[in-house]
């Protein structure tokens, strides 16, 4: 399950081979009871592999939702403010 949560989580990010996807959506249908062979289990695959991708999809517009400023109701509203790296004091 870990691995299958982490082959997720690298997709996520982008970095899973087409070969390691199919593995990772296999692993996921037989988890939820299919059995491999099966049109529900290629079903499952389909559905799973379409919401990894809407779940990849949705973080990378709320990411870059973020990245610019927004105007609501004509206010504002900047990305969170990053704190300095370093500060000088020369006291």
């Amino acid at each position: 399950m870990k691995k299958l949560i982490l082959v997720a989580g690298l997709l996520l990010a982008g970095c899973v081979s087409p070969e390691e996807l199919n593995v990772a959506l296999e692993q996921q249908c037989v988890e939820y009871g299919f059995k491999p062979g099966t049109e529900a289990f290629a079903n499952c695959k389909m559905q799973t592999d379409h919401a990894w991708a809407m779940e990849e999809n949705a973080d990378s517009l709320a990411a870059a939702a973020w990245s610019r400023p927004q105007t609501v109701n004509k206010t504002v509203i900047a990305p969170p403010a990053m704190a300095p790296v370093w500060s000088y004091n020369p006291n």
